[in-house]
């Protein structure tokens, strides 16, 4: 069994690449990390998530130094089919900004409109988390 780096990285296809320099996972006999090289893989239970939502704890190689994770490729098959049984599997795309009069559009697949139970004309809160994310919300809404 190959191990994947972190489960974010694992959900994008060209991330899934081999790492040489790690054992089989569950045999990482003192492996140095192969990001920061400084601490050698320890075995523990971790939590994964994806977009928020929960997908179980599994066990992982994780490097005290840095906090990498390593994620066999069990778990990772695990982790998919739960996104995948609750509807977040494949939601995550890439978009263009248009330009709306003298706004700025942000276009939403429909997919993730539907999942997110968005309509045309529905009022949204929009703001930004740091410089690189931008939450939409719908006001009275609970959120998970």
């Amino acid at each position: 069994m190959q191990p994947c780096r972190t489960w974010r990285q694992s959900t994008r296809s060209s991330a899934q690449t081999s790492m040489s320099s790690l054992s089989t996972i569950g045999e990482s006999k003192l492996v140095n990390c192969p990001v920061c090289g400084k601490s050698p893989l320890v075995r523990k239970k971790r939590h994964a998530e994806q977009y928020g939502f929960d997908l179980g704890v599994f066990l992982a190689d994780v490097c005290p130094s840095c906090g990498e994770i390593f994620w066999d490729e069990k778990s990772v098959l695990k982790m998919e089919k739960k996104a995948k049984k609750i509807g977040i599997w494949g939601l995550e795309r890439r978009t263009k900004v248009a330009t709306v009069g003298n706004s700025l559009a942000i276009r939403i697949p429909r997919r993730l409109a539907d999942f997110l139970g968005l309509t045309r004309g529905m009022e949204v809160s929009v703001h930004p988390i740091g410089k690189d994310k931008l939450v939409v919300e719908q006001p009275g809404k609970e959120h998970h």
